[in-house]
């Protein structure tokens, strides 16, 4: 937080003036005044002549040196610090006023480098934070001195809202099989409401929304997210039906994945990535009647799947299953743990987010380590009774 210093009417003495004075939480904590009390805060002349005075700087590490062992101030990374910040002081007369105005902002580093962590994040993390720090506080100074007019630059509507609100502006995201280059292939159809084809820039007046970005993330909905497709204003149309676009992007068959879908204008503004799905979903292996070619993935199961989304991390998939069966999944004393309906495509998880059972038993349940048996049976017409048995392995 910081005070823009031109906008401060002048105190009683003539300052444009702005005091921070760091005070101690923790009436123990040695060489530091202590947070006004109730009783200070009733007291304006004391509290005036305590919040308008240069506090005498001193880093904590050099405060924890002065202390005696048995001052009870804690370790010298415990620490519980208020900031006060104060203006004046003034004498206001009735029907007198005064203005401040203050700017509240926050920096990091790229999302898209943070989540992948390694020496470019941790290297890099604090000074490209205070770098995007002060570029947002600029921003913000210049808006309130542009008499808060956003600039003309301004981005389209974002072409669907956060998820999990449960209005029907969210994105969907289902897989499907479609063509690229004329050849059928696994992916996922993604669906959002169409920009309004009205639309017009409110502060130019200019119809400029020129399309839309498609982007995908394999590790969680902060990204990183990598754009895969651009669809252009009139490639859109084509694809839009009673206000809604639809489109199909190709995925690697059993990959879970998040996507998002921004629009932009012709000026190349990009609406926030606030489109984007909740939950991973995955492009899905073709279903088949030969129980034989069932196969589970990853078996065994070594403390994790692998996938880098957490969410994704227990995850075990049933994979070239027949279009509707049940799965049956047994202890070696054929104790049942877990039943699961499958009902489309040619591959079942367990153990994700989005089926919310985390590798649960059918009783919420952790599975233990061991090895464990399950029994496919088919419900397909013409295959109704089928059944296939296996094993997986599992080892935490």
């Amino acid at each position: 937080m910081s005070f823009l210093k031109d906008h401060i009417t002048p105190n009683k003495n003539g300052e444009q003036k702005v005091w921070r004075n760091i005070y101690s939480r923790d009436s123990s904590a040695p060489f530091e005044d202590n947070f006004p009390g109730q009783d200070q805060l009733t007291g304006w002349s004391t509290l005036a002549d305590q919040m308008t005075r240069e506090q005498p700087e001193i880093s904590w590490r050099e405060a924890h040196k002065q202390y005696q062992p048995g001052d009870l101030a804690g370790s010298l990374f415990e620490r519980n610090p208020g900031y006060l910040y104060t203006i004046g002081p003034y004498d206001i007369a009735p029907g007198e006023s005064i203005e401040w105005i203050e700017i509240w902002v926050a920096g990091q580093m790229d999302r898209d480098i943070t989540i992948l962590g390694d020496t470019t994040a941790t290297l890099h993390f604090v000074e490209e934070g205070l770098k995007n720090l002060k570029d947002n506080w600029a921003a913000a100074k210049e808006l309130i001195e542009n008499n808060y007019q956003v600039p003309a630059d301004m981005p389209p509507p974002t072409p669907a809202d956060a998820p999990m609100i449960r209005n029907d502006n969210e994105l969907s995201v289902e897989p499907g099989a479609g063509f690229v280059d004329g050849e059928q292939t696994a992916g996922v159809y993604i669906t959002w409401n169409a920009v309004h084809q009205s639309y017009t820039d409110p502060l130019t007046g200019e119809a400029d929304f020129a399309g839309y970005n498609v982007y995908q993330s394999n590790i969680s909905v902060e990204g990183p997210w990598q754009l895969l497709s651009t669809l252009s204003l009139e490639e859109a149309e084509q694809l839009t039906s009673n206000g809604q676009v639809t489109f199909f992007q190709q995925a690697n068959i059993g990959v879970p994945y998040r996507y998002c879908v921004t629009s932009f204008d012709t000026y190349g503004n990009e609406s926030g990535k606030t489109g984007y799905s909740h939950y991973t979903e995955s492009a899905k292996i073709s279903a088949s009647n030969d129980l034989d070619g069932i196969r589970v993935v990853p078996n065994p199961f070594r403390q994790q799947s692998g996938f880098l989304d957490t969410g994704e991390r227990k995850r075990l998939a049933f994979m070239n299953l027949p279009e509707k069966c049940t799965i049956r999944i047994y202890t070696v004393a054929l104790d049942l743990v877990r039943t699961i309906e499958h009902n489309g495509g040619g591959e079942e998880t367990w153990g994700t987010t989005d089926g919310k059972d985390y590798m649960l038993s059918d009783f919420a349940m952790n599975v233990m380590p061991g090895v464990y048996i399950y029994h496919v049976e088919s419900d397909v017409e013409g295959h109704k009774g089928e059944s296939t048995v296996g094993k997986i392995v599992i080892i935490k």
